[in-house]
């Protein structure tokens, strides 16, 4: 068994350039199968209805880009003012966070030491956590 994990050791860096290279095209044709499966129905629909099937093809990629650029047209400036109003509302929201956690540590300073200690560490964590949100939700936008 050692010898076995100490050859796939050794061979591990021959095998890596091999592993990155199926990695990289195991998600285009995984794609392109998941759209064969879907879109196969679709196809052979329109090819039992009378059409050539090089045309159904056609017409269902059209059909299926017009889809997406709909979406893309109408979602992504839904998405960027959805970010906006978020950007805006945030700081308040926060504000009202860092209120909350002051009334909880002035409520928590009657309680025992060790339950004190602790929750003054799940604060801190809080505030650090709140503020790396808020940090990658500036990046994004």
């Amino acid at each position: 068994l050692m010898l076995i994990v100490f050859m796939a050791m050794q061979l591990f860096p021959l095998v890596t350039p091999v592993l990155s290279f199926l990695k990289a095209l195991l998600l285009p044709l995984s794609l392109s199968f998941l759209f064969t499966y879907l879109l196969h129905p679709l196809v052979e629909g329109l090819h039992e209805h009378g059409l050539p099937r090089s045309l159904s093809v056609l017409l269902v990629f059209l059909a299926l880009l017009v889809t997406l650029g709909l979406v893309l047209m109408f979602g992504v400036p839904l998405l960027i003012e959805q970010v906006q109003h978020a950007m805006t509302v945030l700081p308040q929201q926060i504000t009202e966070i860092e209120k909350m956690i002051i009334q909880i540590q002035t409520q928590a300073r009657a309680l025992p030491s060790p339950i004190r200690v602790h929750i003054n560490e799940w604060s801190t964590q809080a505030g650090v956590l709140g503020a790396k949100a808020l940090d990658q939700i500036e990046v994004l936008a």
